[in-house]
């Protein structure tokens, strides 16, 4: 009876350990599973956060890359009209300048010949004036030597009939 006795203990011992196993084993293994879960489901929350941000921040990143190359072309067009602009002025004050310049030039000529006509009139004048000059010169030398000639004569008729 003592080996039955001591048989029916160990067989008590067992029993009563493996249902203290069992009530530490079942909670644990709950909790555990518990845990598991929040820490995969919190996992996939932040895995989802982070996948979310990420795909914001390549959108915001797109957005400022095509703001920023609409921006230069926006730019690139600016400067490309400027310069036709200033492309169009540059040779309309090209033309302005080389009309300008021809107009001086014309200019020029036009003062350059009413000086010559001025001085070439004065010359003929002068010209004409000292023929008319010499003209009358000789006519008045030529009457004064027909005067002195007939002075002269009326000179010799008085002197040789007196």
């Amino acid at each position: 009876m003592a080996t039955s006795m001591n048989n029916d203990a160990v067989d008590g011992v067992s029993e009563f350990h493996a249902i203290l196993q069992q009530a530490i084993t079942e909670p644990l293994e709950q909790s555990y599973k518990q845990v598991r879960s929040i820490i995969n489901d919190g996992v996939v929350t932040a895995v989802t956060e982070l996948r979310a941000e990420l795909e914001r921040s390549r959108n915001e990143d797109l957005s400022w890359r095509r703001r920023t190359d609409l921006a230069v072309e926006r730019r690139d067009e600016q400067a490309d009209t400027a310069a036709t602009e200033l492309d169009a002025r540059l040779r309309q004050l090209t033309t302005t300048v080389e009309a300008m310049a021809g107009n001086v030039a014309q200019a020029v000529c036009d003062e350059q010949r009413r000086q010559t006509e001025a001085l070439l009139a004065a010359y003929e004048a002068t010209g004409r004036w000292v023929r008319q000059r010499s003209a009358t010169l000789v006519t008045v030398l030529l009457a004064q030597t027909v005067l002195i000639g007939l002075a002269l004569a009326g000179l010799t008729a008085y002197l040789v009939t007196r």
